[in-house]
């Protein structure tokens, strides 16, 4: 199986104005590797209502749960520190911890450790529906 994905193909036939002859045509696709392609979900199950208090912070959580492994759990290393608030443009370092802060009080995430979070999956989640409700589960008895 090719590791490759084609995501966009185009056509492009040239005719000869006069005899109505096919002069050329050519198909072109342009291929995305599967390996760097990721897929995340926001919830509607009980509507956007949820998204109010995140307001501006919905990228944030975006940024987040790409850096999170497929469990959703996520480690904040000073690397990645660094990442995210180069992302933002943040050149306080408080930014972040306050961005943190406020996730943590809305529910967007929960902290296991000092650097270690978990994203409330009722939010952005990424992997299969299948594995969702185990996932919030796990979520809401930490």
């Amino acid at each position: 199986m090719s590791k490759n994905k084609n995501v966009f193909t185009s056509r492009q036939v040239i005719v000869d104005v006069v005899s109505g002859d096919i002069l050329e045509d050519k198909i072109t696709s342009r291929f995305q590797n599967r390996n760097s392609e990721n897929f995340a979900m926001y919830t509607t199950t009980n509507g956007l209502e949820w998204a109010i208090p995140y307001k501006g912070y919905l990228l944030f959580l975006m940024v987040l749960n790409q850096y999170a492994d497929n469990d959703g759990t996520l480690c904040l290393s000073a690397y990645r520190r660094k990442e995210i608030n180069r992302f933002f443009g943040w050149t306080n370092s408080r930014s972040l911890t306050n961005a943190l802060g406020y996730m943590i009080e809305i529910n967007g995430i929960k902290r296991l450790s000092q650097n270690d979070f978990m994203i409330n999956p009722e939010t952005v989640y990424k992997g299969s529906t299948v594995s969702k409700a185990e996932k919030i589960t796990k979520y809401n008895a930490i």
